[in-house]
């Protein structure tokens, strides 16, 4: 097997810099819902728009910044897109209501899906074709998994120092820093400059592929288990179990701190054996760290939660980095931003069908039997994916 190709690591840390703002915002808002809520004198499903707006323009907003990125130039469309989250990020504190604090995070949601898929298009500009270069997709799949897994985290000590309004501020002197370093180390890779209407046709065709169907696919099932486990254990955490945002957050943090640390060793065992095996590992740690899930109450010992979410968050970093893998493997030339623009979409699909899930596991309230809902669907999608990932490696070996 020929070595994967060397990424610069100033063009990787710049992308992962802009990289981690769209998956930290995604779930840094879980551990200010209550406090949102209170401010305004809503309800707390009120508040949730906060959280389906965000997902529903990330979810479009992904593929339209690649499209965008793959026809201007990736760097100008990393760049545009950081400043826009300034900008978003310094209204959001002063919004007066709900609705323009929804619409903030709108306009923020926009704004953070530009870096991932014109990262990624940077990245296979810079390292041409040949093999994926695993190292440099972990380093990425640890900026967007690890940050998601890492907002609760950062959210619960967020508001419990500043207030709500502080998950919005942090992520001006990030924005700022992807800017600088964007003008100053990433490379002016010119874009393709296809009509409109032909860019909307090169989409279609990305999806009429077998190869990244099975990718999108999976990925969904991957996302809505990971924010069934991250967006709903913090509202039982801080609902049922009375803990404050502050302790919620390092409960869940193995969450987090596993997948990152998991995510190097899976490019390893990826460049050993293959992107399909890496992403079957993932989803069984995804069942061995769910189904612990359906025994938790009010009695469970916190330990048990973190050391769950330790298999979890490991399981979720193989299964992610496998899956960036096959879609890096299968893009076409000259379409890797909407490629990735579209594997985020996949995300933000898996996101929203999680939410919806949660809003019915704690309708009637937050409670362990909801808990074990959320617990159960995680399991049976990391099954699935087993299954899934399984048969197209059957199928591949076949058409050998």
């Amino acid at each position: 097997m020929s070595a994967a190709p060397r990424v610069p690591a100033r063009i990787v840390g710049t992308v992962m810099l802009g990289t981690t703002l769209n998956p930290l915002n995604s779930s840094i808002i879980a551990l200010a819902l209550v406090d949102v809520s209170r401010h305004f004198d809503v309800t707390l499903a009120a508040a949730g728009s906060l959280v389906i707006a965000f997902y529903v323009v990330g979810a479009f907003g992904q593929p339209a910044m690649g499209r965008l990125a793959d026809r201007f130039g990736p760097r100008r469309v990393f760049v545009g897109g950081l400043s826009i989250v300034v900008v978003a990020s310094l209204v959001a504190p002063l919004a007066p209501s709900l609705p323009w604090l929804v619409l903030a995070r709108m306009v923020l949601a926009f704004g953070t899906a530009a870096a991932f898929p014109a990262g990624l298009a940077m990245v296979r500009a810079v390292a041409g074709e040949g093999p994926a270069p695993t190292g440099t997709l972990g380093a990425l799949s640890i900026a967007a998994n690890g940050m998601a897994a890492l907002g609760p985290v950062v959210g619960g000590i967020a508001v419990a120092v500043a207030g709500w309004e502080a998950i919005f501020l942090v992520n001006v002197p990030l924005a700022l820093a992807g800017i600088v370093l964007a003008r100053v180390w990433l490379p002016a890779v010119p874009g393709t400059h296809h009509a409109g209407a032909h860019d909307r046709r090169r989409t279609v065709t990305l999806l009429a592929l077998p190869t990244l169907r099975g990718v999108y696919a999976r990925f969904v099932a991957v996302t809505l288990a990971f924010y069934g486990v991250v967006l709903g254990l913090p509202v039982w955490l801080e609902e049922a179990r009375g803990l404050e945002s502050s302790a919620v957050g390092l409960v869940v943090a193995p969450v987090a701190a596993l997948g990152m640390i998991a995510t190097p060793v899976a490019a390893r065992f990826i460049r050993a054996v293959g992107a399909e095996p890496a992403v079957i590992v993932g989803a069984a740690l995804v069942v061995v760290g769910s189904a612990p899930m359906l025994t938790y109450g009010p009695g469970t010992p916190l330990a048990v939660v973190a050391a769950a979410g330790a298999v979890l968050g490991a399981g979720l970093g193989f299964a992610n980095l496998g899956l960036q893998t096959g879609l890096y493997q299968g893009a076409p030339e000259g379409q890797m931003g909407a490629a990735g623009g579209l594997f985020q979409t996949c995300r933000y699909l898996g996101a929203i069908l999680a939410t919806v899930i949660m809003g019915v596991a704690f309708a009637d309230a937050v409670d362990g039997a909801g808990l074990h809902v959320i617990a159960a669907v995680t399991a049976a999608l990391a099954a699935l994916t087993i299954a899934g990932t399984a048969a197209n490696v059957v199928k591949t070996a076949s058409a050998e």
